[in-house]
This record gives C-alpha cells, structure tokens and sequence, in this order.
C-alpha cells in the first residue's frame, strides 16, 4: 500500500498537468482600412504618409495603363509610376522610399512620366528611370513608403 499511495500521486499529478487548460497567444489582426477586394496575392504595397497600406495585385496593376522607355538601348514596361500612386490616392509627397532588393529613397522630383515599375522576368517589379542610374534601381520591390 505504501508504494501504491506514492505512484498513483505521480500519475494523478501527471494526468493533471497534461489536462491543464493552456493558454496560447494570439495574433492581432489589423485590417486594411480599404476594404477593396482583389483577388490574388499582393506585389507589392503602397504606405502612404498615414501609414495605411493598399496593396498591389497583379489584377489591379494591370487595370493601370501600360507605358513603356527605352533605357540605355532596353525597352522597360510598366504602369507609370505617377499612376500607380494616384491608383493609391497619393497626391502630393516629398519623398519615396522603395523597399526591395535594396533600399532607395527618391524625390519627389525626380518621378517623371518616364519613371515605370517594369514588370521583371522573376515575377516581381523593378523600378527603371533614366533619371536614376541602373545600378540603383530596386529590384523586386515589396514597399514603397510615401513621406
């Protein structure tokens, strides 16, 4: 009896424990303050100056008339990058910050009717400029950031 009395303590205490109600986080969703459906997944997102997001998917950039610049002998097409903003109600701004392969910050007069987001052979979007060296140009772009 002596044995019996510790080991059916040990196995209530375990049987206890794996009962126990465990209590698991959970994760916070903050919902665009669009609530445009797309369908699809996103390309990239727009962050305007209030912080609010629009993200980009293939059908709503392909709703955005296509234009096209011949840089340094390469053709590059895409939206023009004014209207991809303006799709996002961008108006006015300073600065842009792309996110993507690199990080580069634009000013806002250096976006031209000539500066397109080229759709790249990966699937994702690039930035070409003739007013921007190809070198920095940023590739697969996943934010640009509205300041």
């Amino acid at each position: 009896m002596k044995r019996t009395v510790p080991a059916l303590i040990l196995i209530l205490s375990i049987l206890l424990t794996a009962c126990a109600v465990q209590s698991t986080p959970t994760a916070t969703t903050v919902p665009l303050p669009e609530a445009t459906p797309f369908s699809g997944p996103a390309l990239f997102e727009v962050v305007r100056q209030d912080g609010t997001r629009v993200a980009f998917t293939q059908d709503m950039i392909s709703a955005i008339p296509e234009a096209s610049v011949t840089i340094e002998g390469s053709v590059q097409a895409g939206p023009k990058l004014v209207d991809v903003l303006a799709a996002a109600g961008i108006g006015d701004y300073t600065k842009l910050v792309f996110s993507g392969s690199s990080i580069l910050t634009v000013e806002a007069a250096q976006v031209t009717d000539q500066f397109i987001l080229d759709l790249s052979n990966r699937g994702t979007y690039k930035m070409a400029s003739p007013d921007i060296p190809k070198a920095n140009w940023v590739k697969d772009i996943v934010s640009i950031e509205v300041k």
